[in-house]
């Protein structure tokens, strides 16, 4: 019992000098909530609102709090879809080339307070792709944009996935602030 207990002191000890922190707020930068306003797109491609829910739930998910109101009173996560192209890359099978097409998107992300200034900006590049139905009955157009709109899906979940750990990442790197001479209790002045 003794040296289960030195055991945890000592992986205590250890731990707390490694440099890990926990996070001062479950909302990025110490804004009060976030407010998600769905992503311009430059082509409309059907990304914007489907980011804009991945990023909800993953934020909610670690205890952010979400804002609706209008104008935002916290921070405001917004961004822009620059480009989602397709282009048809081939792949490989033993004795033939199955059709499939690959999807590049490259979007940036901004994280402001209310009052604009930036707290935090990233750009972005991923890519995901999906097979052509290659058969030749009318139903395979239907087929194979079934297949673009779940890889767009996919790529949606990974965007948010990637921006949100990124978001908590840059947040948990910043030095502790220090809170002001009027803001600590019984400061004096000489």
């Amino acid at each position: 019992m003794l040296s289960k207990n030195i055991y945890l002191a000592v992986l205590l000890l250890i731990s707390t000098g490694c440099g890990y922190r926990s996070l001062s707020s479950a909302t990025p930068f110490n804004a009060s909530s976030i407010t998600i306003i769905p992503f311009h797109e430059n082509e409309p491609v059907g990304l914007s609102q489907s980011l804009a829910n991945y990023l909800a739930i993953e934020l909610a998910q670690s205890g952010v709090t979400l804002s609706k109101s209008t104008p935002p009173t916290g921070a405001i996560l917004s961004g822009n879809i620059h480009s989602a192209s397709m282009s048809a890359t081939p792949t490989s099978a033993v004795d033939r080339t199955i059709p499939s097409f690959q999807i590049n998107l490259r979007l940036s992300v901004t994280l402001e307070d209310a009052k604009g200034r930036i707290l935090w900006k990233k750009s972005y590049g991923l890519s995901d792709s999906f097979l052509q139905d290659f058969r030749k009955e009318p139903e395979s157009v239907l087929v194979t944009e079934s297949n673009r709109r779940v890889a767009l899906n996919r790529l949606s979940q990974v965007a948010a996935k990637q921006i949100y750990s990124d978001l908590m990442i840059s947040h948990s790197l910043l030095p502790p602030t220090q809170p002001s001479e009027s803001e600590v209790p019984n400061a004096s002045t000489n």
